[in-house]
């Protein structure tokens, strides 16, 4: 999927962004995430969902989001540990 939405004017910047997620069925899905009148707008899949951010909450969003993304990275680096640990070791003849 392109990560760029053509702009309605040339020159302006890009407004909108459409994002893979997964639905509540954990199926493939598609959120958009824009900008409007200064307000930072996120919209869920089949536009179930749908929160705007303004002022000083975008900076809280986005420290919360860079904070959750760390313990995501950190709880995938767990995961893969564990799976190489519980593999047979293979032996070298």
């Amino acid at each position: 999927m392109d990560d760029k939405i053509a702009r309605l004017v040339d020159g302006a910047p890009q407004r909108e962004w459409l994002c893979r997620c997964s639905d509540d069925d954990e199926e493939m899905a598609v959120c958009t995430v824009g900008v409007a009148a200064g307000d930072v707008e996120v919209i869920g899949p089949e536009y179930r969902g749908y929160f705007r951010l303004r002022y000083s909450e975008i900076a809280v969003f986005r420290r919360a989001l860079d904070e959750a993304i760390t313990v995501a990275e950190q709880d995938r680096a767990r995961r893969a540990a564990r799976q190489a640990e519980s593999e047979p070791q293979s032996s070298n003849r």
